[in-house]
């Protein structure tokens, strides 16, 4: 009757407790009041970093999507830009053939190229972006050892023709209208083509912009990227090499000079400088801090850091040693001929690689 314990019916478990909160209820309120809050807390806390986990895993998600994305638009875009080489020396090579062949009446006397190391012709002028006096109302021509006579003579004088297409080619290369100032967009700002060529079977180079500083001994068809092209009926790419001209680091693509009846002529090039490329798609932007052009072997051609950098004068046109790709993930994917993403420790820290194929040269941003 006073609730309390009975020995007959001694208190178990649950009766036990209740009895005690019974007689203790400040006690018991305080106690229950704790563990409510504890159980609070570790719920919340629980809540919290699950909460913290998928707002992370998002946000990784969100950055590897990001980084895709940027990646994929940025090759798409450097392809774009080799497309229209491709067509830039495809078009040289035909307006070529068609001249070395006569089918093509008009008459521009291109510069000698010599001149310029003595008495430069009157439209030629220091461009700052060359680092050299240049010319770019024609081309410059320079004949082989021993190939100086009347009929070689006649061809080159003959290929000056070309000066409208040399034009054409810089001129689309970078997009620019034909109202723009010839001199100033090829001398001043400079083209994605630094340097278009033909070199002729019988040993004759035009180029464009037109220039001085051939030793004597050059020979077009004693270089690779003559050798390249011998065989290239469609544009080919060709090794990125320093330039000797102080151009830095340039890439050739080439495409043999055909005539009607198959006959092989020569060959016409461009070469692009990697610094423009650099500079029109490889400066890192948010998510990127690094970005490179990575060969189909997986050697770094080169990377976002090496703007400007200073280079070491090789043999002319000879191929530039090129290390493999540090990360070996991404090196057997590229070897594999796949895009995709990689998640590797990089400097020390968690980093991610994305790569992208670019279709024209077989390459990978």
């Amino acid at each position: 009757l006073a609730d309390e314990e009975t020995s007959a019916l001694p208190d178990q478990g649950v009766r036990k407790l209740l009895r005690w909160i019974g007689r203790h209820r400040a006690r018991a309120l305080t106690v229950f009041l704790i563990v409510t809050a504890v159980l609070t807390a570790a719920a919340a806390f629980s809540f919290w970093r699950q909460a913290s986990t998928i707002r992370a895993s998002q946000e990784r998600e969100r950055r590897s999507n990001d980084l895709v994305s940027h990646t994929a638009q940025r090759a798409h875009a450097i392809d774009a830009q080799f497309i229209r080489h491709e067509a830039a020396v495809r078009s040289l090579a035909v307006a070529a053939a068609e001249i070395l062949e006569g089918r093509n009446a008009e008459t521009i006397e291109p510069h000698l190229a010599a001149a310029f190391d003595t008495a430069p012709p009157e439209s030629s002028f220091e461009s700052s972006i060359y680092n050299k006096r240049i010319a770019v109302d024609r081309p410059g021509y320079k004949l082989s050892p021993g190939e100086d006579g009347d009929a070689s003579l006649a061809r080159a004088i003959a290929l000056g023709a070309l000066a409208p297409t040399f034009q054409r080619a810089l001129r689309e290369a970078g997009d620019v209208a034909q109202d723009v100032d010839i001199e100033q967009y090829i001398g001043g700002k400079g083209s994605p083509i630094r340097w278009a060529y033909v070199g002729t079977t019988d040993g004759i180079m035009v180029s464009y912009p037109a220039k001085g500083g051939y030793p004597p001994e050059y020979d077009p068809r004693k270089r690779p990227w003559y050798e390249l092209g011998t065989d290239a009926r469609e544009p080919a790419w060709g090794n990125a090499y320093v330039d000797v001209q102080g151009q830095g680091m340039v890439l050739p693509a080439v495409n043999a000079v055909i005539g009607r009846d198959g006959t092989m002529h020569g060959v016409a090039g461009i070469e692009t400088t990697f610094d423009r490329v650099i500079q029109e798609f490889m400066t890192p932007q948010e998510p990127v801090t690094d970005s490179y052009l990575v060969d189909d072997q997986a050697r770094v051609v080169v990377r976002s850091a090496d703007l400007g950098k200073a280079r070491e004068q090789g043999q002319l046109h000879s191929a530039a040693e090129l290390e493999t790709f540090e990360i070996q993930d991404v090196v057997r994917a590229v070897l594999a001929k796949q895009s995709g993403l990689v998640s590797s420790k990089h400097n020390g820290q968690n980093a991610l690689f994305s790569f992208q194929r670019i279709p024209t040269i077989g390459w990978y941003y």
